[in-house]
C-alpha cells in the first residue's frame, strides 16, 4: 500500500548556475475511479519495482528512484491535504488528451502521485518503466493519467499509446506568457518536460504573439540539437528542415513559475520554414531538374503569372512587413491563384488560432480554394498549444485573418514569409 500524502516533493536544486542537468526528473499522477483499490495499487507497485522507492532525492541522482503517495481529491476546493484537485471541465478543455468519461473523472476521490529521478544514462529506461506501469494501472482501475510536467491529462488509450522512445518533441510543451519587459503583445515562451530526459529547459523572450508559431519551430530545433549534450555551446548553427540560422544560447536564472532546471535563453537570427514550404520545395519524384526543363512559352507564363510591379523598399519593421505581405497577397498572389498556379507551385498563409489561455497561435495553412475573401485549406503546422485545430485538418478562413503568406514555386524559388526576418530576441 502507498502512504497517504501530506507534502511530498522532490528536493529543489538551486536556481541559476552553469552546469547541465546531470539527472532526469519527472512526475505522474493516476486519478482513480472512484478510489484507488488495493489491487490497482499493488499492481502499480509491482510494475515499478525496478525503480526503487526512496525517502528523498539525492542531488544529483546516482541511481533511479521514486517518491510516491496517495492523496485525497475530495477536500474542496483545492485538495487541502495534498494541493491537488480533480481536473474540471475547463482544465480538460485546455489540457485534456482524448479523456473519456469526464464526468467520472470529476467524481474521482483519490489520486496516486509519483515523482521520478534517474541519472542521464538511465532516463529513457526509467520513463519507459513509469509510462508502462501507469498505463497498466489506468486500465486496471479504469482511471486516467496526468503528466504533471506538462499538465496534460490522458485517457487510458491515449496514455498507453505514448512512446517514450519516440520523437523528443512529443514529450515537452512550450508555454507562453506575457514577458516582464516586453511590449504588451510580446510573449515569453518556456519549455516544460525536457528535464525528464536530463536536458535543459529553454526560453525565448520578447516574441511577438503573431510569431509564436515560428518561434516554436526554433525551440524544437534547439531542443533536438542539445539533446543528451553535456556542454552548452554559445552558438548553434541550425540547418534542419524547419529552422535555418544561428541560435545564440546563454544560461539564465529561472523566474517564478519556471520549471526546475538549468534554463537556457535563445536568440535566433535566420529563417523558419513550414511543412508546406518544405513540401513545396521538394520536386515531384518524376520531375526533371530545373535546368533540364524546357523553357515555358512566353504566353503561358504571362497567363499564369501576371506582370509584377517593381519591388518596393524592404520593410524596416514587423508592422511594415505584415502590411506589405497583406497588400501583395490581395493583389499579385490572389490574381495568380485565380488564374491557375503553374504545376508544382503552392501557397500557404499564416493564420491565428485561439489558445485556451486567450492568446493566439499562428499556424500555416496550405491554400486549396480561394473564392472572394474566403480561403479553404489544410493546416500544415503541428500545433504546439492551440486545441482549435490539428495538423492536416481542413479549415475555412477569411482573408482578413491572414498575417503573412509564402509562395513556393516549382523551380525552387519562393517569395513571402517576410515577417520571419523580424523573429529575434534577447538583444
Amino acid at each position: 500500500m502507498l502512504p497517504a500524502l501530506l507534502l511530498l516533493l522532490p528536493r529543489a536544486s538551486a536556481a541559476g548556475g552553469t552546469s547541465a542537468p546531470v539527472d532526469a526528473r519527472f512526475a505522474l499522477a493516476l486519478y482513480c475511479n472512484p478510489t484507488c483499490d488495493d489491487s490497482v495499487l499493488d499492481g502499480l507497485e509491482a510494475d515499478l519495482s525496478t525503480i526503487p522507492a526512496v525517502d528523498g532525492f539525492d542531488d544529483p541522482a546516482t541511481a533511479p528512484g521514486r517518491l510516491m503517495g496517495l492523496a485525497d481529491t475530495t477536500a474542496s476546493p483545492y485538495g487541502k491535504d495534498s494541493g491537488f484537485e480533480t481536473p474540471d471541465a475547463d482544465f480538460l478543455a485546455a489540457y485534456g488528451v482524448d479523456v473519456d468519461r469526464p464526468e467520472e473523472l470529476a467524481a474521482s476521490q483519490s489520486v496516486v502521485l509519483a515523482w521520478f529521478v534517474a541519472p542521464r544514462d538511465q532516463a529513457l529506461q526509467t520513463l519507459q518503466t513509469a509510462q508502462s506501469a501507469f498505463a497498466n494501472a489506468a486500465k486496471a482501475g479504469n482511471g486516467w493519467v496526468e503528466d504533471l510536467d506538462t499538465q496534460a491529462v490522458y485517457g487510458q488509450a491515449a496514455w498507453a499509446a505514448r512512446q517514450p522512445n519516440g520523437p523528443l518533441t512529443d514529450w515537452f510543451i512550450i508555454e507562453d506568457s506575457p514577458g516582464d519587459d516586453a511590449a504588451p503583445t510580446d510573449l515569453r515562451l518556456v519549455t516544460r518536460g525536457l528535464r525528464r530526459m536530463a536536458d535543459r529547459e529553454l526560453v525565448l523572450d520578447n516574441v511577438p504573439a503573431e510569431s509564436a508559431g515560428d518561434a516554436a519551430y526554433v525551440i524544437d530545433a534547439v531542443a533536438l540539437a542539445l539533446h543528451n549534450r553535456d556542454d552548452l555551446p554559445s552558438t548553434l548553427l541550425l540547418d534542419g528542415p524547419e529552422a535555418r540560422g544561428t541560435a545564440t544560447l546563454v544560461e539564465v536564472p529561472v523566474q517564478s513559475g519556471d520549471p526546475e532546471s538549468p534554463l537556457v535563453a535563445i536568440s535566433f537570427k535566420g529563417q523558419v520554414l513550414t511543412d508546406a514550404e518544405i513540401s513545396a520545395a521538394r520536386p515531384a519524384p518524376d520531375a526533371a531538374p530545373p535546368e533540364a526543363r524546357p523553357p515555358e512559352p512566353a504566353q503561358a507564363v504571362a497567363e499564369a503569372r501576371p506582370p509584377e510591379p517593381a519591388a518596393a523598399a524592404a520593410p524596416a519593421t514587423l508592422a511594415e512587413a505584415q502590411s506589405a505581405a497583406r497588400s501583395r497577397l490581395d493583389s499579385v498572389v490572389r490574381t495568380a491563384f485565380a488564374a491557375g498556379l503553374p504545376a508544382g507551385d503552392r501557397i500557404a498563409v499564416s493564420v491565428p488560432f485561439p489558445n485556451p489561455d486567450g492568446t493566439r497561435e499562428y499556424l500555416w495553412v496550405e491554400v486549396q480554394e480561394w473564392q472572394g475573401s474566403i480561403l479553404r485549406g489544410i493546416v500544415a503546422t503541428p500545433p504546439s498549444k492551440t486545441r482549435a485545430v490539428q495538423k492536416g485538418q481542413a479549415v475555412t478562413i477569411d482573408q482578413a485573418q491572414v498575417y503573412d503568406y509564402v509562395w513556393k514555386k516549382a523551380d525552387g524559388s519562393r517569395e513571402g514569409n517576410t515577417t520571419a526576418a523580424f523573429l529575434a530576441s534577447g538583444g
